[in-house]
């Protein structure tokens, strides 16, 4: 996760952006926790993970090259599929 701080403070100044950017920071978790196909897995579930930059390609949708706040942010979510076992 980010500093708490840097984090607080990216969060309030994405409030003053005029286009989507500054919807990324309001969806995002800053706190530490276990991946969540890690987790699915020690709570009795098969679970598969895949980069959503994976997911956006194999689905032929575009991946923003041109931003790298964009771009690192689609680079760190992860898509969970699980099932109970």
């Amino acid at each position: 996760p980010m500093d708490r701080d840097a984090f607080r403070a990216r969060r309030e100044s994405a409030k003053d952006l005029p286009d989507h950017r500054g919807q990324w920071w309001q969806l995002i978790y800053n706190e530490r926790h276990a991946p969540a196909a890690q987790w699915f897995s020690r709570h009795g579930w098969t679970a598969v993970e895949t980069p959503l930059s994976d997911y956006l390609t194999t689905n032929g949708r575009a991946t923003p090259a041109d931003d790298a706040e964009e771009r690192n942010m689609i680079d760190s979510v992860r898509l969970v599929g699980a099932v109970k076992n």
